[in-house]
């Protein structure tokens, strides 16, 4: 009877183990409709992020088509920290359409209203 429960327990405990590393393992895709930023546009943003750099470029990038570009480049100009990018940033804050472009903080909670 004793080894009933433990056949038992370490059975249960193999499957929790194997559940969980089976979801570890794969990889998370975006949600339906969300475009990821191309490789090319995303290196040359967080180039000028590592290297703490403003340029225009930047700028251009907050008003392009693809809502995951602006928000990862509002991302980076925050960091950057330069004040050209105010105007830039608070255009972003107050016209675009998507939310996360205008909190691009990751795992920010936002309300409903």
């Amino acid at each position: 009877m004793h080894t009933g429960n433990f056949r038992q327990t370490l059975n249960t405990a193999l499957l929790v183990t194997l559940s969980i590393t089976i979801a570890a393992g794969q990889r998370l895709s975006p949600p339906h409709g969300v475009r990821a930023v191309p490789d090319s546009v995303l290196l040359r943003i967080l180039g000028a992020e590592d290297q703490r750099r403003w340029d225009q470029s930047l700028n251009t990038l907050l008003s392009d088509q693809n809502p995951s570009i602006r928000k990862r480049t509002a991302l980076a100009l925050g960091r950057i920290g330069d004040e050209r990018a105010v105007p830039g940033l608070s255009a972003a804050l107050k016209s675009d359409t998507d939310g996360d472009v205008r909190d691009p903080t990751p795992g920010c909670a936002r309300s409903s209203s």
